[in-house]
């Protein structure tokens, strides 16, 4: 076997071993096969992942000349993430020409996912926050005319000033009820009271 084939059956071998159930050997001659790295957690199951696929095809003279390799990307990555996948993959090739280079590209090309999988659970975190504090209710600013967005928590102070407002307000109205009713009494005889029918204020519940 020429140096350059049995280099390139050794490294696929190796790749094999390591990768196992993400290897799929697609040809034999030529060799083609495709990797699937992914970034995952201790809680996320391959489906879940955030993956990468890459289909690898020895050239000729491999490793001497750069392999062909054909990036596949799945949501939630983007256009973004395949041109920067894509670049690293190019980069590796060109800092390890000459070099069996493919178990270095899939680990370069996982640590980026790692990356993105840490940015984008960020990103989901934030918004499902945002999501459980942000009421639909608006309230108007009668000096700017415009809609300020509320908060649960901005909310339920704004109110609790509201209903302390309306205690007060209440509480106001019978002092000034039982001071007229008083002042009324004084003014009349003890007899007149007796047909007045003034009812005086209770306690009222709040």
């Amino acid at each position: 076997m020429e140096p350059d084939k049995e280099l390139q059956r050794e490294e696929m071998e190796s790749l094999q071993c390591i990768y196992m159930d993400e290897f799929d050997l697609l040809s034999e001659s030529p060799l083609i096969y495709e990797l699937t790295v992914f970034a995952s957690t201790e809680d996320s199951v391959l489906e879940e992942a955030i993956k990468a696929r890459l289909k690898v095809e020895y050239t000729e003279n491999y490793p001497e000349e750069a392999p062909l390799i054909l990036v596949h990307i799945e949501h939630p990555l983007t256009r973004a993430d395949l041109a920067q996948i894509s670049n690293i993959v190019k980069s590796t090739c060109k800092n390890f020409a000459g070099l069996p280079i493919i178990f270095e590209v899939g680990e370069n090309v996982k640590e980026y996912l790692q990356q993105r999988k840490a940015a984008i659970a960020k990103e989901e975190s934030k918004a499902e926050t945002n999501k459980k504090t942000v009421c639909v209710t608006v309230r108007l600013d009668e000096e700017s005319m415009s809609f300020t967005l509320v908060t649960a928590e901005t909310y339920a102070k704004w109110r609790e000033g509201i209903d302390k407002k309306m205690v007060e307000e209440v509480k106001s109205e019978d002092r000034k009820a039982m001071n007229l009713a008083e002042e009324v009494s004084k003014r009349l005889t003890g007899r007149a009271v007796s047909y007045t029918h003034l009812t005086l204020p209770t306690n009222r519940e709040v």
